[in-house]
């Protein structure tokens, strides 16, 4: 039997997150009386949509799940941890600047800040790479895990949808845990813990490009509804135009029987795919050959590392400092080729693979370069705008 899936396009988001669940059957399908309800949104920004998740769609889910007899309902979530360690973001400050505290507290739902809430380890014996996870206690815990995404591309994973907001559920220690190219098979190894009883994705503004922060917003006014994350998160990528069985955490998890993945076998409801599907904007990772008078000198490189370069180049661009640093060298990746010529020049040294590089072959790092340490060097796009000034200004 084919799995279903409800997509609905409708301009009001309260009216929109309502008409797909009813077409599912309602709430009470997924939810019954005196059950505690999670609801896991994307806030991980302090930022309005497309960033993180429509508030309005957030509320309307808390009314609708106590509306069908609901004991608790939950609304929790984690801030990213690189804005966490780099600002000292808390959920507390992202729950406050979204308006979802306001909102989720006046349908009388439950704030969980789970950056300071309860957390256990957790054996996934079917793991690949993953195989002890710290998670949020609540997500074990609840009756019913309600995931609310928003639909974005994502410079890592090509795109974030109901599989990866799991990811919130991860403890701050352990986020930076295979944040790599094996990013996709942890989000896999994840879902094996639990998945959630009912995904919606927020698609009322969704983004495109170098996402899930620096992307474009994409109007669109779609909510994307079903009880299989997997058959959610295939539909959100062929809206946006991907093959979902090229993203490569969606094919795990329909390799690994947590889901469907094809969309032959996907019974989607209500409005039509075809006549809503858009080409998005895809993640751009390309560093070489892009800006003028600027050399990237890439050695084995990971994506991340790649992402953060380009993000840190067009944070330059975009603020007008990158023209005024040139010639401009930036050293990334793992046994990178170091030019002679190199130090004369502007010089940028991203993770903690290329660092690592100069230490070993006791290079010497010019005292006014910037470096990125990290794996990832997350901290990269935020602060190099500020070295980048301090250089110009002298």
């Amino acid at each position: 039997m084919k799995t279903t899936v409800a997509l609905v396009h409708e301009s009001d988001p309260r009216v929109r997150v309502q008409r797909v669940i009813n077409l599912l059957g309602g709430m009470a399908r997924y939810v019954s009386p005196g059950q505690t309800v999670l609801i896991k949104p994307n806030l991980v920004y302090p930022d309005p949509p497309p960033r993180t998740t429509d508030p309005d769609i957030i509320a309307a889910l808390v009314e609708m799940s106590i509306a069908v007899g609901a004991k608790r309902v939950l609304v929790g979530e984690s801030p990213s941890s690189a804005e966490k360690k780099s600002k000292g973001l808390t959920s507390r400050d992202v729950f406050e600047a979204t308006g979802v505290f306001e909102k989720v507290s006046k349908v009388d739902g439950e704030i969980v800040f789970l950056d300071e809430d309860e957390e256990l380890e957790v054996d996934i014996p079917e793991a690949k790479i993953y195989k002890k996870a710290i998670v949020n206690k609540k997500f074990i815990e609840a009756d019913v895990l309600i995931s609310v995404p928003v639909l974005k591309t994502h410079f890592l994973t090509d795109v974030t949808l109901g599989i990866k907001n799991l990811y919130g559920f991860v403890s701050q220690e352990h986020r930076k845990l295979y944040h790599r190219d094996d990013l996709s098979q942890k989000l896999d190894d994840l879902l094996k813990i639990r998945k959630p009883n009912l995904t919606v994705i927020d698609a009322g503004l969704a983004m495109e490009g170098l996402g899930p922060k620096v992307g474009s917003t994409v109007p669109l006014d779609i909510t994307i509804a079903g009880g299989d994350v997997v058959a959610c998160d295939a539909v959100g990528a062929s809206l946006m135009t991907y093959d979902p069985m090229y993203i490569d955490h969606i094919r795990m998890a329909w390799f690994d029987g947590l889901g469907e993945a094809r969309l032959e076998n996907i019974n989607i409801i209500g409005d039509k795919l075809e006549k809503l599907r858009r080409e998005f904007q895809k993640p751009d990772l390309r560093t070489t050959a892009i800006y003028s008078g600027v050399t990237v000198i890439e050695g084995g490189v990971c994506r991340e590392c790649r992402a953060r370069t380009r993000w840190a180049l067009d944070e330059l661009y975009n603020k007008a400092l990158l023209s005024k640093l040139v010639p401009l060298i930036v050293i990334v990746g793992v046994k990178p080729y170091i030019p002679d010529t190199i130090f004369p020049s502007n010089l940028i040294i991203l993770g903690d693979c290329a660092l690592d590089y100069f230490y070993k072959n006791s290079l010497n790092i010019p005292t006014d370069a910037f470096y990125g340490p990290g794996c990832p060097p997350d901290s990269t796009p935020r602060m190099v705008s500020k070295w980048a000034w301090e250089v110009v200004s002298k």
